[in-house]
């Protein structure tokens, strides 16, 4: 027996029903007011079940967008700014980045070992026409021609000999640049770059846009309330998907990350420190499950019509409650900014000193 399962798009403004049962409109998160869990520090499993319905009532076909079953009182059209002017000057290019509806900076790496006909998958965004950005752990001591980066993927296809295909063209691998502190098992520097060998095309219409990592820290501390990753992750029954998937967080402090759905196996004074790279800790609203298959994925969320990189996934907690489970999930994401400057040496070499960089 064959099902198909085939998603029914609900565009902004349509009728919904609200876990309450009374009738609602789909309107994009950030466009509905009294939703606690998005700002409050602390939150209960009630909430984050109620929002979670809230959210699969305006389920949609597209992995870019995020709606939510509001109340008609609770729907606002305009939110407020901040009142002080936050530079969007990008580390990684122009002062105004691009406005995009889409996530064409994301890239599906594919590691692959033609000797035992196996292939592994990370993810990681282009940050610049040379240079994606991932994790450390997911190409430590890989070597670069044996790893395969595709820039605006979206679906992914595995061939006969194991090797997989993404769409678009292929970008190989010149150069693998690990963080020169990062030490496999041990919290902190988990992030990486890849130097392509040759540079993305960026110039004409539907070319990808890299992602702006902005370079002011009232940018990452005005409202940011709703952050989102993406990836080609594995399901409940731990089956990888085909399919780019688009999940949604809430950031949390590293005190409560330690804390909130049962203890970690970390001790808090070590996670809070993690080596003194500032961390994020973050859970996901959108689903009880945790994060699983975005190894090197990018924490994001969208300002005036761009996206902005927050973070780099790094290690995944709860790893006893991935199925199954009603404790809130938790995930470790490497901070971009507190990295800014090791990005900076390779974007900017004629402006920075060189330092000791591992390459393979």
């Amino acid at each position: 027996v064959t099902v198909v399962l085939t998603l029914v798009s609900i565009v902004c403004g349509s009728v919904c029903q609200m876990p309450s049962g009374a009738t609602g409109t789909c309107v994009e998160i950030d466009k509905c007011n009294n939703l606690p869990l998005l700002t409050q520090p602390l939150f209960s499993q009630e909430e984050v079940a109620y929002l979670t319905s809230q959210i699969s009532a305006c389920s949609v076909s597209t992995d870019e967008t995020k709606m939510v079953c509001c109340n008609q009182e609770d729907i606002h059209t305009n939110r407020s700014e901040p009142t002080v002017f936050v530079s969007t000057q990008c580390l990684n290019g122009p002062a105004d980045p691009p406005q995009s509806e889409t996530t064409s900076f994301g890239a599906f790496i594919d590691i692959h070992d033609p000797t035992q006909n196996l292939s592994n998958r990370c993810f990681g965004s282009l940050i610049d026409a040379e240079y994606v950005l991932t994790s450390a752990h997911c190409v430590y001591e890989t070597p670069s021609d044996s790893i395969t980066v595709y820039i605006n993927a979206r679906n992914v296809t595995k061939r006969e000999n194991g090797s997989i295909s993404a769409g678009g063209d292929p970008s190989h691998v010149e150069y693998v640049f690990i963080h020169p502190v990062y030490t496999p098992d041990e919290l902190g520097y988990d992030i990486a770059l890849l130097r392509l060998k040759k540079a993305v095309q960026l110039s004409s219409s539907d070319s990808p846009q890299p992602i702006c990592i902005p370079t002011s820290q009232k940018h990452y501390e005005s409202e940011n309330h709703i952050l989102y990753s993406f990836g080609w992750a594995s399901n409940a029954e731990d089956v990888l998907s085909d399919i780019r998937q688009v999940v949604m967080l809430k950031k949390i402090s590293l005190p409560h990350c330690v804390i909130i759905g049962g203890e970690l196996e970390v001790r808090s004074e070590v996670l809070t420190s993690s080596n003194g790279t500032n961390p994020i800790c973050s859970f996901r609203i959108d689903d009880d499950n945790l994060v699983q298959g975005y190894t090197g994925a990018p924490l994001m969320y969208r300002k005036n019509g761009a996206w902005f990189l927050r973070g780099v996934l790094g290690v995944p907690w709860d790893k006893e409650n991935r199925q199954n489970s009603r404790k809130v999930n938790r995930v470790l994401w490497t901070s971009v900014q507190y990295h800014a400057k090791w990005i900076e040496h390779f974007l900017h070499p004629k402006d920075t000193h060189s330092g000791g960089f591992v390459k393979t």
